[in-house]
């Protein structure tokens, strides 16, 4: 696996950038405090290598596995399977029209999205060459974070290649529903659904995002795809769920609507604590490591109250 410590993180921050290491510390300090305890330290300075535009990997040679892919990589090569694809968007930036398209793919080794800014790359969706179920060799692509998930984006140095060859999708299936799991049988990577009961509430945090991606708006207060918007306050909510067999920190991005009916709620942390806690939830979503803290955690995706004839059942 390929994987720089901290300490080497810092060091090539500070010798592309110049930027003193006390100056560097600051910088990771501040992205901690921004995303609360959601990442490592290690996975923050990985972004402000990013936001400083550091190259942290040379060319990287041969195909990696998702697993494997780390925020800052270039010229990539993966090859994986399309689980699902999310569509096209159509937005104006600076003036000048624009299409983004989103997927999802996957492949023995876990699952992550994959953005297409190219417009030749969309019409392969548009022309139905790219599709689910389709495997794709994707080459000169890099690797972004978005809220503690890695993605990879095509630029137009980026190529899409469909070989003739067979790739197995681990606890990820488009032809069949989301496996259930119980919590003490959860392992980092599996996209799976939990279900529980609210044990533990936190403090609701906010960040500013765009309307259009839900993409967190940079320091000036611009999207990176949609430039100027009117921001959207978007939720960060951090519970843990107990299913009788163990329980899991549990973190959402944006599921307040999920959870509950009043959104007013969240910005009264005793009521919103009292109106969620004990509340029984089915939750759909990823098991990633928490580095920092040396445990699994669970990022939602998709969050619903169960029925009092699923808890019987």
């Amino acid at each position: 696996m390929i994987k720089l410590s901290y300490e080497q993180i810092i060091e090539k921050i500070r010798d592309q950038t110049k930027k003193p290491f006390s100056e560097i510390e600051i910088l990771v300090n501040k992205k901690l405090e921004q995303l609360s305890d959601l990442i490592s330290k290690q996975g923050a300075a990985h972004i402000i290598a990013n936001e400083l535009k550091v190259k942290l990997f040379d060319k990287i040679e041969g195909r990696l596995k998702i697993k494997d892919l780390v925020s800052g990589m270039n010229s990539v090569e993966v090859l994986s399977k399309v689980i699902k694809i999310y569509g096209i968007r159509e937005f104006e930036k600076d003036g000048k029209q624009g299409k983004v398209a989103s997927i999802l793919i996957g492949d023995e080794t876990g699952t992550c999205r994959m953005t297409l800014w190219d417009t030749n790359h969309i019409g392969e969706i548009e022309k139905n060459n790219l599709m689910e179920e389709k495997v794709v060799l994707v080459k000169n692509a890099y690797v972004k974070e978005n809220n503690g998930f890695k993605e990879i984006h095509l630029g137009n140095r980026a190529n899409i290649v469909y070989p003739n060859e067979k790739v197995n999708v681990i606890s990820y299936s488009p032809q069949q529903a989301i496996n259930t799991k119980k919590i003490k049988d959860l392992e980092v990577n599996d996209y799976v659904s939990i279900e529980g009961t609210i044990v533990q509430v936190f403090d609701p945090r906010f960040y500013d995002s765009c309307p259009e991606c839900r993409k967190k708006l940079n320091e000036e207060g611009k999207c990176e795809v949609h430039g100027v918007v009117e921001k959207k306050e978007v939720p960060i909510i951090n519970i843990f769920l107990d299913d009788g067999t163990e329980n899991i920190r549990v973190v959402m991005f944006g599921s307040a609507d999920q959870l509950i009916k009043n959104k007013e709620t969240l910005k009264n942390t005793d009521e919103f604590r009292d109106e969620v806690l004990g509340k029984q939830l089915k939750i759909q979503g990823k098991v990633i490591k928490n580095e920092m803290f040396d445990r699994n955690e669970f990022r939602a995706s998709i969050v619903e109250e169960l029925k009092p004839e699923d808890i019987i059942k």
